[in-house]
């Protein structure tokens, strides 16, 4: 009976062990079935959110051409204005240039007498007068005009206008200078004009040069 029972024995054991084998090699494969079936969810997961980025990434690029087009936009319509803007301003200032001019050259008519006077003082006392008064003239704050605020004469018989801010320059001199020695020899006098306060003069004024800041 010993044999048989070590038979049945061995088949027993034969059978639980091959019983727990095939239940591990189940319990292996529910488990890899699981760790599948997350893999895959997983993977449809990351799948919609790849879709999904992907997405707004577009949408994103979308939005970024639009605000370059729109920056194109705004850059050609400021580029636009300041043409304009600049335009504006040369006619504004062309306009005051032209204005001031013609109360510049209104005023410079005044100047004629003064020229008369220098001229007489000079060819009766054989020296210019250095002063209004010695070329018989009013007093310079009386030699007014529309712009003209004070004529002087100086040294040497030069006449000095000074104007006002609607010259467009406030203060600003204009200076009539005689050729005396052109006097004395033919006993006429020739004057030039210069300024350091109008650089347009001429625009206006053809005789009458700019000679820069002194």
């Amino acid at each position: 009976m010993r044999p048989q029972i070590l038979i049945l024995v061995g088949a027993a054991a034969l059978f639980i062990v091959g019983g727990y084998l095939l239940m591990r090699g189940s319990q292996r494969d529910d488990v890899q079935d699981v760790r599948t079936a997350r893999i895959a969810a997983d993977t449809g997961k990351l799948a919609k959110s790849t879709a999904v980025v992907a997405e707004a990434t577009k949408q994103l690029s979308g939005a970024v051409r639009q605000s370059d087009e729109r920056i194109d936009q705004l850059e050609s319509e400021t580029s636009d204005l300041r043409d304009r803007v600049e335009t504006v301003e040369e006619h504004i200032v062309t306009r005051q240039e032209a204005i001031a001019g013609s109360f510049i050259a209104s005023d410079f008519a005044r100047v004629g007498s003064a020229k008369v006077a220098i001229a007489e003082a000079f060819m009766t006392n054989g020296v210019a007068p250095n002063s209004n008064a010695e070329a018989g003239l009013p007093v310079p704050a009386d030699l007014r005009g529309q712009s003209l605020r004070e004529m002087h004469v100086r040294y040497g018989g030069k006449i000095e206008m000074i104007y006002d801010h609607q010259s467009g320059v406030e203060g600003g001199v204009i200076r009539l200078i005689p050729d005396l020695e052109l006097a004395m020899r033919s006993g006429m006098i020739n004057w030039s004009c210069e300024t350091s306060d109008y650089p347009n003069i001429s625009k206006f004024m053809p005789g009458c040069h700019y000679v820069g800041k002194l």
